[in-house]
């Protein structure tokens, strides 16, 4: 027994990603549920009735213009339990834009796809009190964006007659120039039908069976009519005598044409020649779905007749298919070319100084986002506090992804050693440190007079000492030291012998300090001391508290000042040492000139010297207490003397 469903042959295999047309409910999500009793009731539908007679057999279906009263729309997200198919396939939405329940995806693993919406529409009923025609008339200007029909149906259906009087379910679509889309009377091919029963596959040949299809969708290719105004007319009609019914659940949904390429989605432009671009080697492609009898062709002699295939070569590729008649024939056309993209990822420095910057900058993709920090731009400023690993993710002009990465490490000895010769954060008040600094470049110390990797410092109160200078990674670092000074001289040291003639010894002891070194070297608090002529000397050390101490003294020598030549001593004589009005000089043929200082170093007398005549030099004007005396031979040779004027 025929019954004139829709002839298909289809491979359930797709993804949906679809844009809205220009016709309205076609998926019903809006229309108010219930019985359609007006025409014009669901917006952008038109319901209508007709009478099924002898006259009008299934075969040559009439234009419907009637009221209806057997069509209905339902919404449900439980599942719609018909009467004439029971509870054994509750009926769910196919087509919104909010996700159906999960029980509808598992009464329906044959779809491939998740349902989705609450709300569809039934077409006619089961009442056989008439015999009846309903038909749904959609009427819709076909663009890019709508030039897909996708029907989806649940047929019930009764046989019992031959097939132009039998119970009929047909689709058709006229736009003047293809009348018939969906043939009547066509062998059911694809399709299962099962019993209301028990739910179990029956030969559709058998006229005694009441049978249901579950959900099937077909796609009806309107591409041909872009620009063009056509209508879609679904027809459920029960048979011509009124004993046998048909009717059936209709969603619908309009959307572009699109193919799966390596599994995304991509619209297609109708009636074009559509370039695909691999970022693999291989392309693997699938037609439209919801049709059957595909055939395609390509380079170097390829074909199949799989809705899906897998190539790895460049070139025209064409596919056809058809819902069994050439009405509802398509053909689209690509160009599949390969592409892989690399990117080049570069820095102006792999490793900086702490709080300095570098620049990264990416070639060979169109658009890029770096991490961390999400920036887009080709070239980015980073200053990182650790060492960071950028991460560039790049899109080059086919859409193929690259990835880059790139370290940038931070210097860690950015950091600038000061030490001073105390080893000691304090000194006492009146001794000099020597504080150092380990650079690679010219320090700059402030406060600013200082110079040098190595200053000398006698401050008087506490003081911050700061320097900055590139260390060995070439980095620019500061550092600062705090010299505290301790307001008293911790050190003092006393002579046994204020004044000894030249080759007698004196004492020297040095007070304040837990550890003693000597200008002599010696460590010992006291030593002993035979100079022959007056000599200054020093000591300095750690208090027990460990501030750093310097100490000073001038031992005195009266008499002879010899200058040792061949092996003898050539003396010059002064006299009297304590001195009161005159001072006398008989130099001893090698020194030329005699000075006097007084001990804040001020020059107060001055005389040349013949070689062996006695010299007088006046000193009654001058205040009393100690002078230096300073005589210079003639070969620039210095020798000194302390002298003492009294009354």
């Amino acid at each position: 027994m025929k019954k004139n469903l829709i002839q298909s042959l289809f491979v359930v295999s797709f993804a949906f990603c679809f844009l809205a047309s220009n016709a309205q409910n076609e998926d019903f999500e809006s229309v108010p549920t219930g019985t359609i009793t007006t025409a014009t009731q669901i917006s952008g539908w038109s319901i209508y009735t007709a009478a099924h007679t002898f006259s009008t057999n299934t075969c040559f279906l009439p234009q419907a213009s009637g009221t209806p009263s057997s069509s209905a729309v339902y919404s449900t997200t439980s599942g719609y339990i018909d009467s004439g198919i029971g509870s054994g396939y509750p009926i769910f939405s196919l087509f919104g834009s909010t996700p159906g329940p999960a029980s509808a995806a598992a009464a329906n693993p044959q779809l491939g796809f998740a349902p989705s919406g609450t709300s569809f529409l039934r077409l006619n009923s089961s009442d056989i009190s008439v015999s009846r025609i309903e038909m749904a008339r959609k009427v819709v200007t076909v663009t890019p964006a709508n030039s897909q029909f996708d029907i989806a149906y649940v047929s019930v259906l009764q046989g019992g007659h031959a097939c132009c009087d039998a119970a009929a379910f047909t689709i058709k679509v006229n736009n003047g120039n293809c009348s018939l889309l969906a043939t009547v009377c066509s062998t059911v091919s694809n399709v299962t039908f099962y019993s209301t029963l028990n739910y179990q596959p029956v030969s559709t040949s058998n006229p005694a069976t009441q049978m249901f299809n579950k959900w099937k969708v077909r796609t009806l290719d309107l591409s041909m009519y872009i620009s063009q105004t056509v209508t879609v007319d679904i027809i459920a009609s029960h048979c011509t005598l009124g004993g046998h019914s048909s009717y059936a659940f209709i969603d619908t949904r309009f959307r572009p044409a699109t193919v799966v390429a390596n599994g995304n989605t991509t619209t297609l432009t109708a009636n074009s020649v559509n370039t695909l671009t691999s970022c693999q080697p291989l392309m693997v492609l699938t037609a439209p779905p919801n049709f059957s009898n595909y055939q395609w062709s390509g380079p170097s002699g390829f074909t199949s007749t799989l809705p899906t295939i897998s190539t790895s070569v460049q070139g025209n590729y064409v596919v056809t298919a058809n819902n069994g008649n050439a009405c509802s024939a398509i053909t689209n056309s690509f160009y599949l070319s390969f592409a892989s993209a690399s990117l080049q990822a570069s820095a102006s420095s792999s490793s900086i100084c702490p709080g300095n910057t570098a620049t990264l900058s990416v070639t060979g993709v169109t658009s890029q986002t770096w991490s961390p920090g999400a920036q887009t731009a080709s070239s980015i400023v980073v200053s990182p506090s650790v060492t960071t690993i950028y991460t560039v993710n790049g899109i080059n002009a086919f859409g193929c992804p690259a990835l880059g990465t790139i370290a940038i490490g931070i210097f860690t000895s950015a950091s600038i050693s000061l030490q001073p010769s105390s080893n000691t954060p304090s000194v006492c008040l009146g001794a000099t440190a020597a504080i150092t600094v380990s650079a690679t470049g010219t320090p700059t110390w402030q406060p600013g007079s200082l110079t040098g990797s190595v200053i000398f410092v006698s401050p008087s109160v506490t003081a911050i000492y700061t320097v900055s200078a590139l260390n060995t990674d070439g980095c620019l670092v500061s550092g600062s030291y705090t010299l505290n000074v301790i307001l008293v001289a911790c050190a003092s040291i006393t002579t046994s012998q204020i004044s000894i003639l030249a080759g007698n010894s004196a004492t020297l002891t040095a007070f304040g300090l837990s550890t003693y070194t000597w200008q002599t070297g010696s460590n010992a608090q006291s030593i002993v001391v035979s100079p022959l002529v007056t000599t200054d000397y020093s000591v300095h050390g750690h208090t027990a508290a460990g501030a750093y101490g310097v100490a000073r003294i001038t031992q005195l020598v009266e008499g002879v000042v010899g200058l040792k030549q061949e092996g003898k001593y050539i003396s010059t004589l002064i006299y009297p040492n304590p001195a009161s009005k005159q001072l006398f000089i008989k130099p001893d043929g090698g020194h030329s000139k005699f000075m006097l200082f007084d001990l804040s170093g001020r020059l107060v007398l001055e005389k040349n010297l013949s070689n062996s005549e006695q010299t007088s030099v006046d000193v009654s004007d001058l205040d009393l207490g100690f002078y230096q005396i300073r005589l210079i031979t003639s070969q620039g040779e210095v020798h000194q003397q302390k002298v003492l004027l009294e009354e």
